[in-house]
């Protein structure tokens, strides 16, 4: 706004009629101004009342300036220490990125980066209690991540059996083992390129159809034909290989934007397994600010599996204890209330602290309204579908 560096005090103090309205936490940054000309100034951080976390929601339609919106509190937030971490189905955020030094990913095909799904990561459990969560840290981490995987593999393998199931996860197990990887390994101290991939688990899978009992061998079979494809086929470009990440820079892009042409299956498989690394980043250090921004969050939403909405609902409900904080981004309420993943999708927009609404019109305006207890003028705002006005 000034073209130059000022000291915060000094523009508020400065500003006609700075104290009518607005918000002003001390610290923080130029978030806008309200609708008589106050002028707010946001600390995510702070901790009062009903602020509890540093969650965002951001909803609106197509052009009334949500990429704006976010890039500013991003920018914001980044300047102030906050590491930022964009999943960017649009690739929106990549010139930002490369203008900060940050790291881009593309997380598809020969040019791509990999996340190792076979990594071992820490998971956001679903509770509240100490007590439990003590209970979930003496499960093991390993343990914990082969729960976690069940559902990537059924994302991925949408028609795989109980049986093939249970036969990949006990291949993945001694895949494992033979890594010298067990229940009550710490894997804090091993590296990404110490972790099995998905041509090891391929290739166990490969020794075990030939020892396997006559009424198990057709089911390991479609096991082996599952994997071949992400291990040595296909799709090995993206699932199979160690994790070649840059996990230390302070701004992060997972640019899934080569995805959206993809098996849909594929997708979903993805960007779970994004999910659990960006979980890992903002669990391995409790002292460091972490913000996730998940742009079109309903590309996670899976009506039949919905344990990508489940995580993503788990991150968001715990994160604040990790000083990090969450920022969903959307153009439709519509997508997180559909009856059969009601109580994920409607958790992960209660709870945010800041909900950011723009134009919005038909059901999705129908259900905001009501989600969030509009007045007729809100209401009227967020028809008119101005730009900007929130």
């Amino acid at each position: 706004i000034t073209k130059r560096n000022i000291v915060m005090p000094d523009f508020i103090g400065g500003l006609s009629f700075a104290g009518n309205g607005g918000l002003n936490d001390g610290k923080g940054f130029y978030l806008g101004q309200d609708s008589n000309g106050g002028i707010s100034i946001l600390d995510t951080w702070k901790r009062e009342l009903d602020r509890t976390n540093s969650n965002f929601v951001v909803m609106g339609t197509s052009g009334v300036g949500k990429s704006t919106a976010v890039k500013h509190i991003l920018l914001n937030e980044y300047m102030q220490g906050t590491k930022i971490i964009v999943i960017d189905p649009e690739r929106e955020y990549k010139t930002m990125c490369e203008n900060l030094g940050g790291s881009w990913v593309n997380v598809i095909g020969k040019n791509g980066q990999i996340i190792n799904p076979l990594q071992i990561r820490p998971v956001p459990t679903d509770d509240n209690e100490s007590m439990l969560e003590e209970q979930t840290e003496n499960i093991g981490a390993m343990a914990l991540h082969i729960q976690t995987i069940r559902p990537f593999f059924k994302l991925l393998f949408p028609d795989i059996t109980q049986n093939q199931l249970s036969i990949l996860t006990t291949n993945l197990e001694e895949t494992y083992n033979k890594f010298d990887i067990y229940w009550e390994t710490d894997i804090t101290k091993i590296p990404n390129d110490k972790f099995p991939i998905m041509k090891d688990l391929y290739d166990n899978v490969t020794k075990n159809v030939k020892k396997a009992d006559k009424e198990y061998i057709a089911d390991y079979k479609i096991v082996q034909g599952l994997l071949r494809d992400i291990a040595i086929g296909a799709d090995s470009d993206i699932f199979n290989g160690y994790t070649t990440v840059n996990d230390t820079s302070k701004c992060v892009v997972l640019d899934t934007f080569s995805l959206q042409n993809s098996d849909e299956r594929i997708k979903k498989a993805q960007y779970y397994n994004i999910l659990t690394y960006c979980w890992e980043q903002i669990s391995k250090n409790r002292k460091e600010k972490v913000l996730l921004a998940c742009d079109e969050a309903y590309l996670m939403i899976d009506t039949e599996v919905p344990q990508s909405l489940i995580f993503l609902r788990n991150i968001a409900k715990r994160c604040r204890k990790y000083n990090a904080g969450i920022l969903i981004i959307s153009h439709s309420v519509v997508d997180f209330l559909d009856n059969s993943i009601k109580q994920y999708g409607q958790a992960i927009l209660d709870m945010a602290c800041y909900k950011i609404l723009m134009g919005a019109d038909g059901k999705n305006l129908e259900e905001l309204k009501e989600l969030y207890k509009l007045t007729e003028a809100e209401e009227d705002l967020l028809y008119s579908r101005q730009m900007g006005k929130a």
